[in-house]
């Protein structure tokens, strides 16, 4: 027994608790509706773009994807540029009430 109880505190011992945790978890995950929803959204979203294509080619599809990546960046420069003007202005404030 107490050579059992050596053993479940040795490092093999927690790896292979660690491991068996982890398949649960992982098993537990991919059964979840979650994921197979996730996976069906995907699908989904490929087969609209399936169609995107097939109705006007790639060019079109290739110039509207590359302006919404474009569209993405330019909305994250403006927060960027955003949060300097407000550090700015409480910079500017605190220089003139303090």
């Amino acid at each position: 027994m107490a050579e059992h109880e050596k053993w479940m505190e040795s490092l093999e011992a927690k790896t292979q608790q660690f491991k068996a945790a982890w398949e649960e978890l992982s098993q537990a995950f991919l059964d979840s509706s979650f994921l197979k929803g996730l996976v069906d959204a995907g699908t989904n979203v490929l087969s609209v773009i399936t169609k995107i294509i097939d109705a006007f080619g790639t060019l079109p599809t290739l110039i509207g994807t590359v302006t919404a990546a474009l569209s993405f960046k330019n909305v994250g420069e403006l927060i960027n540029q955003f949060q300097f003007l407000i550090v700015l202005r409480i910079e500017y404030a605190h220089e003139v009430f303090y």
